[in-house]
């Protein structure tokens, strides 16, 4: 087969060439915060390896200090001071509960006299 030549008329040639323009600058500019996307990556991977660094020789550092301190157990006891405050904060939430009551019949009330 022969290689046959084609032509094609361009009806506004100026208007094909700026569109064509105008879509290259756009791939362009993809293109380009593509490398800044890039360039970012990179320096995330480093902050985090450089993170990782810096978490093992605090944990190393941690260890030491906890053989450098001596062995001691501790123990919570719940006391009466602490039980006493419970109860006070449920009389609290009990006078609370009586305040919204009274309020609750209150309104009632209103609503009462101007049905």
């Amino acid at each position: 087969m022969e290689d046959s030549q084609y032509f094609v008329q361009i009806r506004d040639p100026a208007d094909v060439r700026r569109s064509i323009l105008g879509s290259s600058k756009q791939i362009i500019q993809i293109l380009q915060r593509y490398e800044r996307i890039k360039a970012l990556r990179v320096k995330k991977l480093e902050k985090i390896s450089q993170l990782r660094g810096l978490n093992k020789e605090i944990n190393l550092l941690v260890a030491k200090l906890k053989k450098e301190f001596p062995a001691a157990e501790m123990r919570v006891r719940i006391g009466k001071e602490e039980k006493m405050t419970r109860k006070g904060k449920a009389e609290l939430k009990g006078n609370e509960l009586a305040k919204l009551e009274s309020e609750l019949h209150m309104i009632e009330e209103k609503i009462g006299r101007l049905a």
